[in-house]
């Protein structure tokens, strides 16, 4: 056999061997949840196996540990309704895990958020709060209502939940966000006092 057709041949089993065997619906990453909410984790199979049941676990850092939300799920089930635990984090993941009898596949969301607080306290109205532009291009404004002035601190996380930006001593009803240095992408923002949390919710940078 001819050496380039051997080496075609290696790639198109390298390309069969990455295509998913099992595809995670819901959820994909990025959205934001409160503590103790349903969620409906959702499925599909790709390529059949002689499959034994579905695991589905939690990772509240990134992927670094995982534990079990539920194992051993009937192969015909896509669904599983599941209660967020009381651990904020920006970093969550869900894993799910097709059980082979054979070489076991899986599928791991992006980051999302679970915060005890996802918009604002009692004290501040939802629709008191803007950001233009959404999506941030050179820079964005972030309006909100801050009657007795503050002080507020800012903080930027990216999806891994690390923290790329703060910014303190926020004393006006604004805050301009210079976008140099942060890549294009979905972002998490953090809006508090010294006591206590305002706001939080996403922004996206073009």
């Amino acid at each position: 056999m001819k050496p380039y057709i051997l080496s075609l041949l290696f790639i198109l089993i390298g390309v069969s061997q990455s295509i998913a065997h099992v595809n995670l619906l819901n959820p994909l990453g990025g959205e934001i949840y409160e503590p103790g909410n349903v969620i409906s984790i959702e499925w599909q199979e790709i390529q059949s196996h002689e499959t034994l049941n579905w695991d589905i676990l939690f990772s509240h850092d990134g992927g670094n540990t995982w534990d079990t939300i539920n194992s051993n799920i009937p192969i015909n089930t896509i669904q599983y309704s599941w209660v967020l635990p009381d651990t904020p984090t920006t970093k969550g993941q869900i894993k799910i895990v097709q059980d082979n009898v054979g070489m076991d596949y899986e599928d791991i969301s992006q980051n999302f958020v679970i915060s005890s607080i996802t918009a604002i306290d009692t004290q501040v109205e939802l629709n008191k709060i803007n950001i233009y532009p959404n999506p941030l291009t050179d820079f964005g404004i972030i309006e909100y209502d801050n009657p007795e002035h503050g002080p507020f601190t800012l903080t930027l996380f990216d999806t891994k939940g690390k923290i790329v930006r703060t910014i303190t001593d926020i004393t006006t009803n604004k805050i301009q966000i210079e976008t140099k240095d942060l890549a294009s992408e979905f972002y998490i923002y953090q809006l508090n006092t010294n006591t206590e949390k305002k706001f939080n919710g996403r922004l996206i940078i073009r």
